[in-house]
Parts: structure tokens; sequence; C-alpha cells
């Protein structure tokens, strides 16, 4: 299985339910397989993932790996991307998308249940992510360069919650304001 490493384009999508579909996650969640088959269809895209926050209902994160910036852009410029399935999700959600570029890093190739994502300031050229390596269910992780706005984001994975909840009662600084998500369904294009 490959996995995207670092100079791929991501795309990280945060979902939160809006009040009427509070109660509608299921129905939510049933939408990700539109949105997998036309990424699969889509020539360059290499992998996406649905996940659930782990602390908070019906919020939602969305990850995609492209080749590059260019097949990102093709895909999410299609209109029917967005009629059989970006219409349904904003309809039901208010989202927050950031389009950047793997810089260090990537996907593990051993199984993952949990993802936790981190906004980092600007200045911070490398995140102190020694104190993670080696600790119990870290698996890996990938720092994203957004296209559009000033900040960085890290990626981390993890074995399971229990793994991410430890680690961030041995490394709380390095995990500050992450917050973490259960994958509900990871597909890999090809």
């Amino acid at each position: 299985m490959s996995h995207p490493t670092g100079g791929q384009a991501v795309s990280i999508a945060r979902f939160t339910l809006k009040t009427e579909f509070a109660a509608k996650g299921a129905e939510f969640e049933a939408l990700f397989p539109t949105y997998v088959a036309a990424a699969k269809a889509a020539e360059g895209t290499l992998r996406t993932g649905l996940a659930s926050s782990t602390t908070s209902s019906g919020r939602y994160l969305q990850l995609t790996w492209w080749r590059d910036s260019e097949a990102r852009q093709a895909m999410m410029s299609d209109p029917a991307l967005f009629r059989n399935v970006g219409i349904k999700y904003f309809t039901m959600a208010r989202h927050d998308k950031v389009n950047g570029d793997s810089i260090a890093g990537g996907l593990p190739d051993v199984p993952y249940a949990v993802v936790a994502l981190t906004e980092l300031p600007a200045t911070e050229e490398n995140p102190v992510l020694q104190a993670l390596h080696g600790l119990d269910g870290f698996l890996a992780d990938q720092l994203v360069q957004p296209d559009e706005e000033d900040g960085r984001y890290l990626l981390t994975w993890w074995r399971d919650e229990d793994a991410f909840r430890a680690a961030l009662a041995t490394a709380p600084a390095a995990l500050d304001g992450a917050e973490s998500f259960a994958f509900l369904a990871d597909e890999v294009s090809g």
C-alpha cells in the first residue's frame, strides 16, 4: 500500500453539523462514499479519509491527498462533485477547509485509528516532535503548509484514542490545542 509523503497536496476539511442536523450524523457520514467515488475517479487522487471527533458530537475531519496541487484543483473544480456531494455537505454542516502541501512526514504504513490535528503558528519552523516520537502508540506525523494562510497544521497518527490521551499527558506542549478524530473510513485510490 502506498502512502503520501512530503510534497503531495493535502486538503484538511473540518465540518460541524448545523443545529437542525445535529442528530443526523449517520446521514452526513453516508455522504462520504459518494465523495470517495468521485475522488477515486479523479486523476491524481492518492487517498481520502473521514473521521469523527472523539470529544465533540457532530464534528468531522475529512482529509484528502493528491499527487500535486493541479490534481487537487481539477477535482475540486468539478461541478458534478459539487452537485453530488458539496451541496449536501454544506446544507448539513458548517465547514472550514485548508489546502496546502505536505512539507514533512507522511501517513503511517501500519493500521491506525486516530488522527490529531494541531494548528501551529507560522513562526514555529520545527515543531517539537521529538517528544512524541517513541511514545507508545505514536505512528507518524505530517506537517502541512497552507496555500493561503499563515501557520502550519500538524497531523499525528495514533494507534488508538488511549495512546493519544497518554501522549497529551506525557508531552502536552507538543500537542497543545490538538483535536483528535477517530477514523470512520479510509480509502486508498488507485
